[in-house]
C-alpha cells in the first residue's frame, strides 16, 4: 500500500476531531486508561456502559448493550455447563459391580448409565484450561467494535474498534456414593479462574479510550446430582443398562464477578447403554433448565431492551459415546458426541461438540483420564477446543 495522500490525512484528522467532540460531549466524558472495572468484561459490561461510566452516547449504547448482555449470561452459563462435562463423571461400578463391565473403563464427557455400587466412593479431580475466542459468530477480539454514520464524510464509519480476550482455569473437585447398588448420589463442586483484558481505542489515529486487564476467581455454581438404575440386564453377554437421574445447580456461583449463574438450575436426564463386544455404547437424553439471570433491559437514559431473556440458555441435550475397551480393566478410549437446542428464537439455536476421550487404570483404586472437545459450530461462547485431564480415587 502506498503513502496516504493529503486529502485522506486531512479527512482523518478532521473525523477525529469529531470522535473527540462526540466522545466529549456525551455525559460524564472520560478516558477509562487505568479505571478499575467491576467484572471481567471491563468496559464492556452492559451496566457500565448504560451508567454513562464509558462516556458514550445513547446511540452507541444501545448498540452495544445488547452484545454486552449476551455475553455477560453467556459466560456466566457457559462455566456452570462446562462443570458438569469437565467432571469426569464419576459413576461407574465399585469392586463389587465391576464384574458387568467387562473391564470397560466407560465414557468421560458423557455420564455412563450404570451406578457406582452400594457403599462405594468416587472422588475425583480435574483441571479444565480455558481460551474463548467466539460468540455467536463473532469473534472476541472485534465484538464491541462501533460504526456510525458520519455526517463529515457521509459514510458509515469505525468510530470505536475493540479486542477482548477471556480465558482462564476451570477445577471441579467431583464424587459420587452408592446409597444401594442401584442408587447413587454425587456433587460437582467447581473453582474458576477468569481473566478478562483488552482495550478499546478510537479507530483513527489509534488513540486508546480503555486498557484493561481484569481477573476474577471463586467457588462457582456446586451441583447435587443423584441416579436411579431402572433397568439392568446383568448377563456377562448381554450387558444393558436403562437409569434416570437429576441434577439441582445451587446458586453459590457470583454472577456479579461471571463465575457462575449464581441461580438455581435443574436438569433431568435419562441414560441408556448396551454392550457390543468390546463397547458399551451410551445415550443420554436431558432437559436442562439453565437459571440464568441475564440483564434484560438497561437505561441510558431510555430504556434500552437487550432482547436477552432468562430462559434463552435452557436446553434439550442430546448426548451419545463410544468407549471401546483397547485393554481389559485397563484402557478405555472414547468417541464422544455432546449437543444442546437452546430455548431462545435466534436462528443459532443449536450446539455440539466432538470429543476424544481416555481411561487408564494406574492401580486398582487409582485413574487417570482426561479428553478433548471440538466445537463444530460458533453459537454460544467458543474456543478452538476445550480439554480436561484428571484423576480418580475410588474407595
Amino acid at each position: 500500500m502506498g503513502p496516504m495522500g493529503p486529502t485522506k490525512r486531512i479527512g482523518q484528522v478532521a473525523l477525529f476531531f469529531c470522535l473527540v467532540v462526540w466522545h466529549s460531549g456525551s455525559a460524564n466524558a472520560q478516558f477509562l486508561l487505568g479505571s478499575e472495572f467491576d467484572t471481567i468484561l471491563g468496559p464492556f459490561d452492559a451496566e457500565y456502559l448504560a451508567s454513562g461510566g464509558a462516556a458514550l452516547d445513547e446511540e452507541a449504547v444501545r448498540a452495544l448493550a445488547p452484545t454486552a448482555a449476551a455475553i455477560r449470561a453467556g459466560v456466566a452459563n457457559e462455566i456452570a455447563s462446562l462443570a458438569i462435562s469437565a467432571a469426569g463423571t464419576q459413576y461407574f461400578f465399585g469392586a463389587d459391580r465391576t464384574f458387568y463391565v467387562s473391564g470397560n473403563l466407560g465414557s468421560f464427557f458423557i455420564e455412563p448409565p450404570w451406578t457406582t455400587g452400594q457403599g462405594s466412593w468416587s472422588l475425583g479431580l480435574n483441571v479444565t484450561p480455558l481460551d474463548f475466542e467466539v460468540f455467536n459468530d463473532d469473534r472476541l477480539d472485534s465484538l464491541f467494535d462501533f460504526s456510525a454514520y458520519v455526517p463529515l464524510t457521509g459514510q458509515v464509519e469505525r468510530l470505536l474498534e475493540s479486542r477482548y480476550d477471556l480465558h482462564g482455569t476451570l477445577v471441579t473437585l467431583c464424587g459420587t456414593y452408592g446409597l444401594t447398588d442401584r442408587w447413587d448420589i454425587g456433587f460437582v463442586a467447581p473453582y474458576v479462574k477468569l481473566t478478562g483484558e483488552g482495550y478499546w481505542e478510537y479507530s483513527f489515529l489509534g488513540i486508546p479510550l480503555a486498557d484493561f486487564h481484569e481477573t476474577a476467581e471463586g467457588i462457582s455454581d456446586i451441583v447435587l446430582r443423584t441416579k436411579y438404575e431402572l433397568y439392568e440386564v446383568e448377563d456377562l453377554n448381554n450387558l444393558t443398562t436403562w437409569s434416570v437421574g437429576a441434577d439441582v445447580k445451587l446458586p453459590t456461583g457470583d454472577d456479579d464477578e461471571l463465575l457462575g449463574t449464581g441461580d438455581w438450575g435443574f436438569r433431568v436426564r435419562t441414560l441408556f447403554g448396551k454392550r457390543f463386544g468390546r463397547i458399551y455404547p451410551t445415550v443420554e437424553l436431558a432437559y436442562y433448565w439453565a437459571g440464568v439471570d441475564a440483564i434484560e433491559s438497561v437505561y441510558s437514559p431510555t430504556r434500552i431492551k437487550t432482547g436477552i431473556d432468562d430462559n434463552d440458555f435452557d436446553a434439550l441435550e442430546f448426548k451419545a459415546a463410544i468407549p471401546v475397551n483397547l485393554i481389559e480393566e485397563k484402557w478405555t478410549v472414547s468417541a464422544e458426541y455432546l449437543g444442546r437446542r437452546y430455548n431462545h428464537s435466534s436462528p443459532d439455536r443449536t450446539a455440539s461438540d466432538i470429543g476424544i476421550s481416555t481411561r487408564f487404570k494406574v492401580l486398582d483404586s487409582f485413574f487417570l483420564h482426561g479428553g478433548i472437545r471440538f466445537p463444530q459450530d460458533e453459537t454460544g461462547l467458543r474456543g478452538k477446543w476445550i480439554s480436561t485431564f484428571g484423576g480418580e480415587i475410588r474407595f
